[in-house]
């Protein structure tokens, strides 16, 4: 998901498209190929002040929300339908399953509610799967077919976006998991938590924590890779660190098994 402000502008440069909004109460989208950068489609919405857009991965659909209304609209690109509507209580959302399907967590109260939304169908109900706590942020692994989601409960909860399924739960931060991300890879990912309990790293396929960075701060509510997936970065304030290779990961847990012996 790529989020640009403070004007809504969108670009998934893979597939040479842009999405962006003129003014901070405009109503409409606009969207146009860099191939054909002199031609643009409009699409028009019933929200003003679009604060956020985003292309599915594949630049078949496009999603704005009103970040002030916290409601969302998916447009199908080609035919300008909306595809997805949904007004007020959007926490967060993001595209998963090679763009078919669209992710959106809600809070309700001081819980959570995530829902499917099968692009393909429009008129299918989303599976909705409800949870304890309110819900922080949504990642999506890099092949689009797992979704996590970090929460004040402390937990990462991971879903099978195409199923529409919760898979399990990783115990993050007792406090509280914030920030999250998967690597380039998609064989790890991260969750920010506070100062002194930074961030997580958890191993994707076995579901385990392979280690605990100790950071400064309070509240870090944002997680990230670097391109190359080696370095670590939460914040803010915003911190770095040197993400361990799979070799040192092992010796580590080779000279902690040793230690328990």
């Amino acid at each position: 998901m790529e989020r640009l402000g403070p004007l809504l502008f969108a670009g998934r440069f893979t597939r040479q498209l842009l999405a962006w909004a003129e003014g901070t109460s405009s109503t409409s989208v606009h969207r146009a190929s860099l191939a054909t950068i002199d031609r643009r489609i409009q699409r028009k919405s019933d929200l003003p002040g679009l604060s956020y857009a985003w292309f599915s991965e594949d630049g078949s659909y496009l999603a704005t929300l009103a970040w002030g209304a916290s409601s969302l609209r998916a447009w199908n690109i080609e035919t300008g339908q909306i595809v997805t509507s949904i007004d007020g209580g959007v926490r967060d959302a993001t595209f998963a399953a090679g763009g078919r399907v669209l992710v959106v967590v809600f809070n309700k109260g001081s819980d959570h509610e995530i829902g499917f939304y099968d692009l393909a169908h429009p008129d299918r109900e989303p599976r909705r799967v409800p949870g304890k706590h309110a819900a922080i942020r949504l990642a999506v692994s890099p092949a689009g077919g797992l979704v996590a989601l970090s929460s004040e409960s402390g937990l990462v909860r991971l879903f099978d976006p195409a199923k529409g399924e919760w898979i399990e739960d990783l115990h993050g931060d007792q406090i509280g998991t914030f920030g999250i991300a998967f690597s380039a890879d998609g064989r790890r990912l991260i969750s920010s938590c506070l100062g002194r309990v930074a961030v997580k790293l958890w191993d994707v396929a076995t579901r385990q924590e392979l280690l605990t960075l100790g950071g400064t701060g309070s509240i870090l509510e944002a997680a990230g890779w670097s391109a190359d997936g080696d370095v670590i970065f939460a914040g803010a304030p915003w911190q770095a660190w040197r993400a361990p290779s799979w070799e040192e990961i092992a010796a580590a847990e080779k000279t902690t098994e040793g230690k328990t012996q």
